[in-house]
């Protein structure tokens, strides 16, 4: 076989020029589709067909100030929904997926998208492969191309030497993932050039919707049929009732209405906390790879991991070493089975070989066997023998010369937390165990705090190890998570056959030992019956429950086919920023309900009041244009909540969110301001009907703002709650005292300027009104388990 050379960094550089980088980029949307998005919703259509109407109608200021309300709307969305956008552009640029190449002679690791044609590369069992490339040598290599065909059948590779790219099994394509075995290869095609870069430049990226996201919008559909029925209703009493004002005036009126019903600020809050809580996250090391995954976060109630990287450092040292054969041999049979790994183990073991002086040893390998999970070994064969390595009860397993005390010598220590890799010898037919290298791997200092702050949070954590059950019981105990080492459980006592056993023993116990990937995948599935669960896992054996669980997360030295199949990425494998990440989830659904829950109880309560007093005025309760106006002043505010503070409490258990109760929350709250409103309009009822539409909107503006600070906490303010944030306490004062100017000092044909005891009268109203909301409340709260 001819020598492989691959590309000196000076060629790199210049290919990298010549082709660009590896990376296929998505069609986005551009900034002009941006801003073209936000006049195309149905709120920004009714504001300019209202400026329409009032043009026709010769109110030239209205219309001006309807445009202007269409430009600040237009503006708060398009940079709004411009920064979410820029966010998660940004988040996956933290998160980079390297390869082995040969430059300059010399394996090195570099980023993929760096990758260039020419380049060799090195490819591995768990690998995504970054670019379309021959196969120049490959070890059992099978490949799984589902994502370019469709087809989930393994697809088997063979060397292609003569570098032909009609000889398909040769080619290794973008896109795809090794499924077994391993390769060099030769680049021929990055990027866009690449097979994968040809199909992903003529689609759109996939979003994964939420339960939250679906529910949302199928609300929104039954908000707008609904709205438009009632709509219709009022219209048609209006035009009965007051028939003087004219068709045109009564419909702008009820346009009015429309706009002011529409919690048309939903989507630039959502986006708004969502990406501000990924930008949050990202400090805290936490990748959410979509928005979904924000809210997914929050509603973990169970944590499934392993122990090592996530309760310990992952810092493996070796203790020491037991071999049953001369010292130096043992160490030459380590060394031969460790050279030019990339695994951890096997990096500490060399470490330690070349820290110690041993000698390099050189054997022509003839195969190489990866480690099977499920038998928990590996093995490489040589001309005259072959080296396993592995779990100590396989190595005992398939050893002929066992030896008690070697067992007793491995549980021993396996009972201190060490954790031993046992090695044995083949010659011929005869396989002989020749010792054993024991690991300790330092418990993280705060690993039983974490514990328990993830306990008051309503989270379980459950252990699911590929480990002995010593060790992990010994870890698990250390940080307060059993008791006993008799609450460990090893994969095999599990009743898989029996569901309800099953249930009982997963729900019973916390820490599962041995276990193989198929099992793990078992255990989340039950799980997932009465819980949302969180899995972490790295290896391309994790994927499939990753992929299962409610919420999958992966580190950023997983594997490329782990952290495909993940939701979060971790760029620290530290079980606390995990529990950060479902506070922070929890706190930003917390923060979009609120501001549902809000926008709907003033709206609703508005819509009410309008609705029945149609029929029994003979003018108009609130000018067109003074709907508009307060409508855009109270929505001003609730763009606050996306940074608002929430209570402690609120964090303490997961929230499914039940959009049932957010529409019986904000009808039970919207008809108590109405009743407020109908009170105020009998006390003013012999006052002129433009003192009476100013004072009104004065005091909708007020009512407005007194629902966003009480209902944004379910406890009572005179209890320890939540401050509100000083950006919503600034944002409503700045709203009230544009509201009280118009009513002080009036607008010609708008509003009409009232004194100062009709101002009282409505702060006095708006007071009452307070001290109602705030003594019923919590028992209401309390009595519909809102």
């Amino acid at each position: 076989m001819n020598e492989i050379k691959g590309l000196t960094w000076k060629e790199a550089t210049k290919a990298l020029r010549l082709h660009g980088h590896n990376e296929v980029s998505i069609k986005q949307k551009s900034l002009f589709l941006l801003l073209v998005s936000q006049i195309k919703s149905p709120l920004i259509g009714l504001l300019l067909l209202a400026s329409i109407i009032s043009l026709l109608l010769g109110n030239i200021i209205d219309a001006l100030i309807i445009l202007l309300i269409v430009s600040i709307n237009t503006l708060i969305g398009f940079v709004q929904e411009y920064r979410a956008k820029n966010t998660f552009k940004n988040l996956e640029k933290l998160v980079r997926s390297h390869v082995w190449v040969l430059r300059d002679g010399h394996k090195v690791l570099i980023d993929k998208s760096t990758v260039v044609p020419g380049d060799i590369i090195y490819i591995k069992k768990g690998d995504i492969i970054c670019a379309d490339a021959f196969v120049l040598e490959q070890d059992n290599l099978s490949v799984d191309e589902s994502a370019i065909t469709g087809e989930s059948q393994e697809v088997h590779k063979h060397i292609n030497l003569k570098h032909h790219r009609g000889q398909k099994s040769g080619i290794v394509y973008s896109g795809t993932y090794i499924n077994n075995g391993s390769c060099t290869a030769k680049v021929f095609a990055t990027g866009k050039d690449s097979k994968w870069g040809q199909i992903a430049y003529l689609t759109e990226s996939t979003v994964k919707v939420s339960e939250y996201e679906k529910n949302l919008e199928k609300l929104s559909k039954v908000f707008m049929v609904v709205s438009a029925i009632a709509i219709l209703i009022i219209f048609a009493v209006n035009v009965f009732v007051k028939h003087e004002l004219g068709i045109t005036s009564l419909l702008l009126f009820t346009i009015a209405i429309s706009v002011a019903i529409i919690p048309e600020a939903l989507p630039i809050v959502a986006n708004l906390t969502l990406s501000k809580s990924a930008l949050k996250l990202s400090n805290q090391k936490v990748i959410v790879k979509h928005n979904s995954a924000i809210e997914d976060l929050g509603n973990i109630d169970v944590i499934c991991t392993d122990k090592t990287g996530t309760l310990t450092l992952n810092k493996l040292t070796i203790d020491f070493y037991h071999s049953v054969i001369d010292k130096d041999d043992f160490l030459k049979y380590s060394y031969l089975s460790t050279v030019e790994n990339t695994e951890l183990l096997d990096r500490c073991i060399f470490t330690f070989l070349k820290e110690n002086n041993v000698a390099d040893h050189s054997e022509f390998m003839l195969q190489e066997i990866p480690f099977d999970p499920e038998k928990k070994f590996s093995a490489r064969k040589f001309k005259d023998f072959e080296i396993i390595k592995g779990a100590p009860e396989y190595i005992f397993g398939i050893t002929k010369n066992d030896k008690p005390e070697e067992r007793k010598l491995i549980e021993e220590h396996s009972q201190k937390g060490l954790r031993a890799i046992s090695f044995a010898l083949k010659k011929g037919s005869r396989v002989k165990y020749i010792g054993s290298y024991f690991f300790s791997d330092q418990i993280k200092e705060d690993a039983d705090k974490v514990i328990q702050e993830a306990r008051n949070l309503g989270i379980t954590i459950k252990i699911i190890t590929g480990d002995s059950k010593e060790v992990s019981a010994y870890v698990a105990q250390k940080v307060g998570l059993i008791k006993t080492f008799d609450e460990v459980v090893l994969a095999e006592e599990l009743d898989f056959n029996n569901a309800d056993k099953l249930v009982e023993q997963i729900t019973k116990h916390s820490v599962f030992t041995r276990c193989n990937p198929e099992q793990k995948y078992k255990i989340i599935e039950c799980l997932q019956n009465n819980h949302y669960v969180g899995y972490l896992g790295d290896g391309i054996n994790d994927a499939p429950s990753l992929a299962l669980a409610n919420v999958g997360i992966a580190v950023d030295t997983a594997t490329d086919i782990a952290k495909e199949q993940s939701d979060i990425i971790l760029l620290s494998g530290d079980l606390k920023v995990i529990i950060n990440g479902i506070k922070e989830g929890r706190l930003a659904f917390e923060n979009i309900d609120k501001y549902l829950r809000n926008s709907l109880a003033g709206n609703f309560g508005g819509f009410f009041t309008i609705g029945v007093l149609s029929a029994f005025i003979k003018f108009l309760p609130m000018l067109p244009i003074q709907i508009f106006i307060s409508n855009l002043l109270t929505d001003i505010p609730l763009l606050s909540i996306a940074s608002d503070n929430v209570d402690s409490e609120v964090l303490k258990s997961p929230k499914h969110h039940s959009m049932a109760k957010t529409l019986k929350f904000a009808l039970i709250f919207g008809l108590i301001s109405s009743l407020f409103d109908f009170i105020f309009f009998y006390l003013v009822r012999n006052q002129l009907p433009h003192s009476i539409q100013t004072q009104w909107f004065l005091l909708s503006v007020l009512t407005e703002l007194i629902i966003l600070f009480s209902l944004r906490t379910r406890k009572s303010l005179l209890s320890k709650t939540s401050w509100p944030s000083r950006l919503l306490i600034q944002l409503s004062a700045l709203s009230f005292i544009v509201a009280l100017a118009l009513a002080l000092f009036g607008l010609p044909g708008t509003f009409e300027s009232i004194g100062l005891p009709s101002i009282a009268f409505v702060l006095l109203v708006g007071l009452v009104y307070f001290d109602f909301t705030e003594a019923i409340k919590v028992p209401i709260i309390r009595f519909f388990k809102l």
